[in-house]
């Protein structure tokens, strides 16, 4: 199932060339998502970790020998990744606003 190989745990590459999203693949900080074969990527906006910039850096470009990575396939993987990262770490994204209102509790 393709599911499977989207989120890792398939390193096999498939019949057709398109090379499988893997979670090895991408580099998660804080600071943002990046998907190191393509450079697509996802920057948060300050305060609101589910929203900000995507790029697509390489995704769309037509891969040398054929196949690469489907986008959708690359941008599903990362809002996931993206999506468990900030509920792992909520600390890292709460704002000043959320803080005070925890302190006056």
């Amino acid at each position: 199932m393709r599911i499977f190989q989207a989120i890792g745990l398939s390193a096999a590459d498939g019949q057709n060339g398109e090379h499988f999203v893997r979670r090895d693949q991408f580099n998660i900080t804080s600071q943002g998502i990046v998907h190191k074969p393509t450079d697509a990527a996802f920057t948060p906006n300050p305060g609101d970790p589910y929203s900000g910039i995507s790029r697509l850096g390489q995704l769309r470009n037509k891969h040398p020998g054929g196949g690469g990575f489907r986008t959708e396939d690359v941008q599903r993987v990362m809002h996931q990744l993206w999506a468990e990262y900030v509920d792992s770490n909520p600390q890292l994204f709460k704002s000043a606003a959320t803080g005070a209102r925890e302190k006056e509790k």
